[in-house]
């Protein structure tokens, strides 16, 4: 049964997957004489030259997927950083694209902003900014699961056979222990 301490560990992949599913949602809307056209994330990044948004898809895909390998392996601390630099990464692309191209062009004629060229804020790129941020407020609870005495490596380690009856030493043991004179 998941308890409230649990359930506050799914938070960082929720986030992802919000950003994610925010990522093929309109993220801007570009009105010119009554007609309006709506791009997404993925459009952006694909058909207008903006390949840096590519990076956020990437970066919210690798949160989930080292969150289910580190959670499986029951060492969700090995995720933290891991978590935290990817939705780091995010936030900060999504900061400096609208810092960008938000800015004023200056011209001979005047000053133009985004406004006046129809270009308006969508709520996909908002949902993509709101799950990074979750996924990096959640990494605050992804710690080491202590519920179960026997937690397993991130890596695999190998481990010497024994006999069954236990009498015999590891093979490890055997190696380092014998004083060679």
């Amino acid at each position: 049964m998941l308890t409230m301490k649990n359930k506050k560990k799914f938070i960082s992949p929720s986030g992802a997957l919000l950003a994610i599913l925010c990522f093929f949602m309109p993220w801007i809307k570009i009105s010119c004489m009554g007609e309006a056209q709506y791009f997404s994330g993925a459009q952006l990044a694909s058909e207008h030259g903006q390949h840096i948004f590519w990076a956020l898809l990437a970066c919210a895909a690798t949160i989930l997927v080292v969150f289910v390998v580190c959670k499986y392996r029951k060492r969700l601390d090995i995720a933290r950083p891991i978590v935290m630099l990817c939705a780091a990464t995010g936030i900060l692309i999504l900061l400096f694209r609208y810092f960008d191209s938000s800015k004023e062009i200056k011209t001979d004629m005047g000053v133009i902003r985004m406004q006046d060229l129809g270009i308006t804020v969508e709520f996909g790129i908002v949902g993509t900014f709101i799950g990074f941020v979750l996924a990096l407020a959640g990494t605050f609870f992804l710690t080491r699961d202590t519920d179960n005495a026997k937690t397993q490596s991130i890596i695999p380690v190998a481990t010497a056979p024994t006999d069954p009856d236990n009498t015999s030493v590891s093979f490890f043991t055997e190696i380092f222990s014998t004083r060679r004179v």
